[in-house]
């Protein structure tokens, strides 16, 4: 608030000098209450890594990996030791990103249309915005490839990033038929237009970030630095992975039930392949840290490292139970440092279970948001806990964990934590007997089921896990159906990928299937419709193009063909399902790799 005042001020009178002394008086007092050591808005650099399971770094106990960087970044942080996301990485994201539970934010998937965030939510980035931060995204999004769900409608001033869900993928088409060597020179999207890059991707993307703080170093900054690896592909630079490629694993892993387990052949060469990636990262992130200290920075910048899910392939992982995919702590259990601004860092963990919710109002806090503008998250601040270790706000609330193909399911791979005890559903609608019950805490592996024995404590975690299922889903109607928008005002060209397609659970890597895009037609009108083949047409056919109540079509002789295009087809204003796809056969359909349209004059003018 500006009070405005006609008065004139007269330095010299004597009233007015007690006032004003009494106001500084009354600042110094607030900043000391506060603790505010400098006026200085923190610098924000958030760095999260794809698929790096709790057990892939020295500080966590692993012996075969190298990472001294993270090592030392441990020493001068809070580790938050039982940090909690979701079991795959869309879900985390869109939870890092608005301190919200995924399904809140209509996230439930990594495809099938289950990766879009809606655009009403507010992301960190946006609430940085408000204090004129400098905002950059580098890496992975997998929250939306199209307008207007793209990182530069989300806050993000500077984007440099590939397209859902990793490089190469399905959803990536701009590096899909580089597929065995798409880690090296990604073609990227820099500020939504696609660019060539030289080196490899970790690399370039940790360089990207580089050059942003050299450019933004006298203002204060977020930068969100979102690592593809070491998700696979396994591709990683042979100066990295000469340091693994003899690595042995003769005396095997320790499992969840610390019983002793061998290493196939073919696992034992992921494994060698992810900590040479894990070791890039490492080495990168040492980069970073180099950089902040010689812009004289480091000691006012606020850094957070952590994972988006567990492991997905069979390695070291703390004896943790599960992987990715998976809510058994295996598959949710993340590493977290958080570095805090300040000169006299003193190492510390946290035992007390957290989780991706708390990222955003932590952030909040720390850089001077007004708390009215994060209403309805439901993420605690972090603060309160690192500083007196104690906060009963944390033992009291409920962290919930679900992931499944397509849409939520009821009692299928869902747990809720409370304090030590994790209530686990992995059973259907019409066996909730076999619910599962751990001490996490007694029993990190969970191993002994408590269901039976802990009951009262079972019957009422279940009912809090019904209550939050159904709010969820029925209650606060969510996961949204959220669409894509065909704004030819904004963006004159959509290209439409099979990560946003839903249909059938496995639309992502099939061709010959049904498939069909949720579109916001904004404008009506004609346009251009190109179907692109993943390969080529195989068979003859006829291309369709579909939005109720019509459709339209070109028949195809030439079983060569990459590409059909049907021009000039009228499209209504509205929310309709838009089914693009190749027929051959009255049994047989074939979905496009991608569908690329594009507005054209109006032929009623």
């Amino acid at each position: 608030m500006i009070l405005k005042s006609n008065w004139p001020l007269n330095y010299n009178n004597p009233f007015f000098r007690v006032v004003l002394l009494s106001f500084f008086l009354i600042l110094g007092c607030q900043k000391s209450i506060q603790e505010i050591s400098e006026t200085k808005l923190p610098n924000v650099l958030l760095i999260l890594t794809d698929d790096q399971g709790y057990g892939d770094l020295g500080f966590t106990g692993n012996k075969y990996v190298e990472t001294p960087h993270l090592d030392d970044l441990k020493q001068q942080s809070v580790f938050m030791e039982n940090f909690y996301v979701s079991p795959v990485c869309s879900p985390t994201r869109a939870s890092i990103m608005t301190g919200k539970f995924a399904l809140r934010t209509g996230v439930y998937d990594t495809f099938n249309g289950g990766a879009l965030m809606d655009t009403e939510e507010t992301t960190i980035a946006e609430l940085l915005q408000t204090q004129n931060y400098k905002t950059a995204i580098f890496g992975k999004w997998h929250l939306g490839s199209s307008y207007p769900f793209r990182p530069s409608e989300q806050g993000f001033e500077t984007s440099l990033i590939h397209h859902s869900g990793g490089i190469g993928q399905p959803g990536d088409p701009e590096n899909y038929s580089n597929w065995n060597n798409c880690y090296f020179n990604p073609n990227l999207y820099l500020n939504n237009k696609l660019t060539a890059t030289k080196g490899y991707c970790s690399d370039v993307f940790t360089n990207a970030t580089l050059d942003f703080i050299d450019q933004n170093d006298k203002q204060p900054f977020f930068t969100y630095l979102s690592f593809n690896a070491p998700h696979d592909p396994l591709q990683v630079p042979e100066e990295w992975y000469e340091k693994y490629k003899t690595l042995d694993f003769e005396d095997g892993i320790t499992n969840h039930a610390l019983q002793k387990v061998s290493l196939t052949e073919i696992e034992k060469e992921e494994a060698r392949k992810v900590y040479a990636m894990v070791s890039n990262l490492d080495y990168n992130i040492g980069r970073l840290i180099d950089k902040l200290k010689e812009k004289n920075i480091y000691d006012n910048t606020l850094i957070i490292f952590l994972s988006d899910n567990g492991p997905k392939s069979k390695r070291f992982n703390c004896n943790l139970r599960g992987k990715k995919g998976s809510v058994y702590d295996g598959g949710v259990k993340s590493p977290c440092l958080i570095k805090l601004p300040g000169k006299s860092i003193e190492q510390k963990s946290i035992l007390t279970p957290v989780a991706h919710i708390d990222l955003l109002p932590t952030i909040a806090a720390h850089c001077n948001v007004d708390p009215g503008l994060i209403k309805g998250i439901d993420g605690l601040n972090l603060l309160p806990l690192i500083h007196s270790e104690k906060d009963s706000n944390f033992l009291k609330r409920n962290i919930y964990e679900q992931w499944g193909r397509m849409f939520p399911e009821r009692y299928h791979n869902i747990s809720v934590r409370k304090g030590p005890y994790k209530l686990i559903g992995q059973t259907d609608i019409n066996n909730i007997e076999s619910f599962e019950l751990y001490n996490t805490i007694d029993d990190p592996g969970e191993i002994k089921n408590l269901y039976h024995n802990e009951n009262e404590i079972a019957i009422t975690l279940k009912k809090e896990l019904d209550d939050w299922f159904e709010q969820q889903t029925f209650i606060e109607g969510h996961p949204k159906k959220l669409f894509i928008e065909l704004h030819p005002d904004k963006e004159n060209e959509l290209v439409l990928t099979r990560n946003e397609m839903r249909g059938s659970p496995e639309i992502w890597n099939k061709d010959f299937i049904y498939g069909y895009w949720d579109v916001d037609v904004k404008k009506e009108g004609y346009y251009d419709v190109l179907f692109n083949f993943e390969s080529n047409a195989k068979k003859q056919g006829k291309l369709y193009v579909k939005q109720h109540p019509l459709q339209y079509s070109i028949a195809n002789n030439d079983t060569t063909k990459t590409q059909l295009k049907l021009n000039q087809i009228k499209l209504r204003k509205g929310k309709e399902k838009l089914e693009v796809f190749y027929k051959t056969g009255w049994n047989e359909t074939m979905i496009p790799f991608t569908v690329k349209i594009t507005k054209t004059p109006n032929l009623d003018n």
